[in-house]
């Protein structure tokens, strides 16, 4: 009975220490949670405060003339997503071209929210953009499509306006498609046709603008649309479009597409894929007769810091961090008061009679 009765208070002292050890791993975790959780949403707070009321949405010239003369400059940037410092450097370098227009080709967001968007708008306030800013939606910049189309969009719409639309800009045409689910639906295609029909015979030029590319024209590329490409060839060699410019692929490349050039540039800020090393944007100039040219004009050394800095005030949650130490202090306090409870019921079975 003695030597039973050593090893049962032997295990009650080895499964105190057990429940000791994870109460306090428990406690320290919490601890952690709550104060990154504290600190992180103290500096989101204050980072939205420092910038006061929200920035003004940035809205396209939709159904407009550009007030220009040919021949003249135009630029394009794509798949920026959040990251301020090289999207600040790429616009720098574009309204020093003395451009007319800056085109985005979509992915403005790390996640489609309020919250990020606000970010991009206020780092393009700082930038003072003195030419229109027309940009299309990315499939980055879109919420649950589970929810309808309009709930979809709706981040996106505030801040930078309609999913398509088309403006002029001296002799040349511009058309923003909406193609971030990745395919050119029947409503896009019908809207196209009709928009080119009206508006293409006026126009010595004409550029559609959009996110995803037809097409991947990399031996085992898979980042072309995934329903409808072959539908916005047929339409854009119908209407005689000048050419195609895309992103969603985070490089630069070439295509020819039923005899239409097809640009793809997604060098404004996200990560590079194998084989590209260098952040870009677009030039293009258009001439009175109608002839354009382009070409990929590439950045030299840039800094990351701003995308730390993007990851810190909006892409982190602080407040859920903070529920988490809480749900982790509750458990470690529940499991060593019960240690302590357990403890000095042992202690009390031990006592002489």
């Amino acid at each position: 009975m003695g030597s039973d009765e050593g090893l049962t208070h032997s295990g009650v002292r080895h499964a105190g220490r057990g429940r000791k050890k994870t109460g306090r791993c428990l406690l320290v975790g919490a601890a952690v949670s709550l104060f990154l959780g504290t600190v992180l949403l103290a500096a989101a707070t204050a980072w939205y405060a420092s910038y006061g009321s929200p920035p003004p949405p940035v809205l396209p010239p939709a159904g407009k003339t550009i007030n220009a003369s040919s021949p003249f400059l135009f630029a394009m940037l794509a798949d920026s997503r959040g990251n301020g410092s090289i999207c600040e450097e790429i616009i720098k370098e574009i309204q020093a071209e003395k451009v007319s227009l800056i085109l985005h080709g979509g992915d403005l967001v790390l996640r489609e929210s309020r919250r990020h968007f606000d970010w991009v708008l206020h780092e393009l306030d700082e930038e003072r953009l003195d030419v229109p800013f027309c940009a299309v939606a990315g499939n980055h910049d879109l919420g649950g499509r589970s929810k309808g189309q309009e709930a979809a969009y709706a981040s996106y719409t505030r801040a930078f306006g309609p999913r398509h639309y088309w403006f002029r800009c001296a002799n040349a045409l511009f058309v923003a498609l909406d193609t971030a689910p990745g395919s050119f639906s029947k409503d896009e295609q019908k809207w196209l046709d009709d928009t080119l029909t009206l508006h293409r015979p006026d126009c010595a030029a004409c550029f559609v603008f959009t996110h995803y590319p037809p097409r991947d024209p990399r031996p085992k590329g898979f980042h072309g649309m995934h329903k409808g490409g072959e539908a916005l060839v047929a339409l854009l060699k119908k209407h005689r479009v000048s050419a195609l410019l895309a992103s969603h692929i985070h490089g630069y490349l070439e295509d020819n597409v039923e005899g239409i050039p097809v640009f793809i540039t997604g060098g404004g800020g996200a990560k590079l894929e194998e084989g590209f090393d260098k952040y870009h944007y677009l030039l293009c100039t258009v001439e009175a007769d109608g002839s354009f040219r382009c070409w990929r004009n590439d950045m030299g050394e840039t800094s990351n810091a701003d995308m730390l800095e993007y990851q810190f005030y909006v892409s982190f949650r602080p407040l859920p961090a903070a529920a988490v130490g809480a749900v982790l202090l509750a458990l470690g306090v529940a499991l060593l008061v019960r240690r302590r409870k357990k403890a000095r019921l042992a202690t009390g079975e031990r006592k002489p009679a």
